[in-house]
């Protein structure tokens, strides 16, 4: 059974802690729509926050619109500590969510994932120092236990205690309470752990990825560990025109990773690696377990407009969809933003994509040693919906977008598989996607 990770009728989310600059009148933001053909109400609401901001609302979805709601700024979390300010989303019928954390000059944009799909078994990521985490309890007694990596360089001081590399964090938590942790150090490869489902939420509170670069807030839902896979088609976006920089986080001992002919060996879990990706460079990454594969734009400077970092979830064929609706968010931020989106389908495919019901035209390129081939089109903001008049065509990719001194990249779609696969042994068959091959891997898939 697949099931739609971003399409669900219940979601949560929180707005980690992003930096001030200067005073604004910017407000959280949720970008809400429905794939149905018919008026969807939301529910909006901060179940437990006990205070003169606390949130709740009604909202109706109209179909083929993208809906903004705000929210009061005070929601965002700012240092290491529990908190009560979940935002909890439930509809009448499915929708689809994403988030847009902003400040002037730091904005992070985040695809909601549906309760459904929530886990207990988490690995953080970040772009490196002032780095922050929301972990988000949806049932009562929930216990959660943050394991720090052996690299981990700094301190974590919760309740009066000091918490270093190798030590174990652990915290209860009541239905919809959080746990934030801003960290001034990187704490990519920190495993959490709990007893019942948790959302966990990552990133930094604003980050110049390289001296050079320009920096921005980054914020992402993590996906569980049962649904990382274990083959990548990494694609730069199209604002990326410096660059962007790769990280391969492990959750098992002994991962061998194999990008460029090159073989790298993640020795623990949480340990990560991190390569440089260059613009229009296409990359295909196998691994011999589950993996999961971040990008981090350096930021640039595109047709005279400065453009900033930005965090996104690598594209995975596993996670590709039937049929994929998405919403471009950070659209009202004072500037005008530029949307692109990227589709990638298997090369046959090509021919049968609609996008808002108009086919895609012919300029599709080639992924070397895939049957894959990727598009790039500019979109205008709101809602859409990617199809094909094929059966079981599956496709994903991403949307990007940049306007004055900021930028977002989300994915399309995550379609995770809820069934219990077996392990592939056999290196050669994962030195390809064996999904999109002529000969097929027949031990992890019929």
């Amino acid at each position: 059974m697949n099931c739609p990770a971003n399409i669900g009728s219940r979601f949560v989310v929180v707005y980690i802690g992003n930096r001030l600059f200067e005073a604004d009148n910017y407000m959280p933001q949720l970008y809400l729509a429905t794939p149905l053909l018919n008026d969807v109400v939301v529910s909006i609401t901060t179940p437990t926050w006990q205070s003169t901001d606390h949130v709740d609302m009604n909202v109706t979805l109209s179909p083929g619109n993208m809906t903004l709601v705000e929210l009061p700024s005070s929601l965002l979390l700012s240092e290491t500590g529990i908190y009560n300010k979940t935002v909890r989303i439930v509809a009448n019928e499915i929708i689809l969510a994403a988030t847009n954390n902003a400040r002037k000059h730091s904005v992070g944009s985040s695809l909601a994932l549906s309760v459904d799909v929530l886990g207990r078994d988490y690995f953080l990521v970040s772009g490196g120092k002032d780095a922050c985490a929301g972990v988000v309890a949806v049932q009562s007694n929930t216990h959660v236990i943050l394991y720090l990596p052996e690299h981990y360089s700094g301190t974590l001081t919760y309740a009066g205690v000091d918490y270093s590399a190798g030590d174990a964090l652990r915290v209860k938590l009541s239905k919809y309470e959080v746990f934030h942790w801003h960290s001034l150090v990187d704490f990519t490869g920190t495993r959490v752990i709990s007893n019942k489902p948790v959302a966990v939420f990552s990133g930094n509170r604003w980050l110049r990825y390289v001296d050079t670069g320009k920096g921005d807030h980054m914020e992402e839902q993590l996906i569980p560990v049962p649904y990382w896979v274990s083959q990548y088609v990494i694609l730069t976006a199209s604002v990326s025109v410096d660059g962007e920089y790769v990280r391969v986080i492990a959750s098992e001992e002994d991962t061998t990773i194999v990008f460029r002919g090159t073989t790298i060996v993640l020795e623990k879990p949480g340990a990560f690696h991190q390569f440089f990706i260059s613009l229009n460079e296409r990359l295909v990454l196998t691994s011999s377990k589950p993996v999961l594969v971040y990008q981090f734009s350096i930021g640039c400077e595109l047709n005279a407009i400065l453009c900033d970092s930005f965090m996104l979830l690598s594209t995975a064929p596993d996670h590709f969809s039937q049929s994929v609706d998405f919403v471009t968010p950070a659209v009202e931020l004072e500037q005008v933003y530029t949307h692109r989106l990227t589709i990638t389908t298997e090369r046959y495919s090509t021919n049968n994509i609609f996008l808002d019901g108009k086919q895609v035209d012919s300029d599709w390129v080639d992924i070397h040693r895939t049957r894959l081939s990727t598009r790039l089109c500019e979109v205008p903001p709101g809602h859409h919906k990617i199809t094909s008049d094929v059966e079981d065509t599956k496709f994903g990719g991403f949307v990007d977008g940049f306007g004055k001194s900021e930028s977002y990249a989300l994915p399309l779609t995550l379609t995770f598989s809820m069934e219990e696969l077996p392990p592939c042994t056999d290196m050669d068959c994962r030195s390809t996607f064996h999904l999109l091959r002529e000969t097929k891997c027949h031990c992890r898939r019929p």
